[in-house]
C-alpha cells in the first residue's frame, strides 16, 4: 500500500487551483462560434459567437433566413447559440481534465464526468 504524502497533495491542490484561476481568466476572453443551417448559395444559416462567460457576442444571419417561417428562424438562432455553447463547454472540460493530470489519488474520470 502506498503511503499518503499530505504535503504533496496540498502542494498539488494549490498548483491546480492557480492553474484553474488562470484558465478562467483565459476563457473569459475566448470566443467560440457555432453554426446552424447551410452556408451555401441559398444563405440559410445562422452563426453565433459566444465568449467564455457564455454571453452572445455576435450573431450572423444569412439573407435566406429572412425568407423562412418565423419558427424556423428562431430554431436556427437557438441551434447556432447552443452549438457554440456546446463547443465552448467541450473545450473547457478538456482544459479542466488536463489540470488534474498527475494529481495524487485523482483520475480524470474522478474530476469531470
Amino acid at each position: 500500500m502506498k503511503d499518503i504524502n499530505l504535503e504533496e497533495i496540498m502542494s498539488k491542490a494549490k498548483e491546480i487551483q492557480d492553474k484553474f484561476q488562470q484558465m478562467q481568466r483565459e476563457f473569459a476572453n475566448k470566443e467560440t462560434t457555432g453554426m446552424a443551417g447551410i452556408k451555401d448559395a441559398d444563405k440559410i444559416f445562422v452563426e453565433a459567437t459566444v465568449d467564455g462567460s457564455r454571453s452572445l457576442k455576435k450573431l450572423e444571419v444569412g439573407d435566406g433566413v429572412w425568407e423562412e417561417e418565423p419558427q424556423i428562424r428562431i430554431d436556427l438562432i437557438i441551434a447556432a447559440v447552443n452549438n457554440a455553447t456546446e463547443k465552448l463547454n467541450g473545450q473547457m472540460e478538456t482544459e479542466v481534465k488536463s489540470l488534474y493530470e498527475g494529481a495524487p489519488g485523482l483520475s480524470q474520470d474522478d474530476v469531470v464526468k
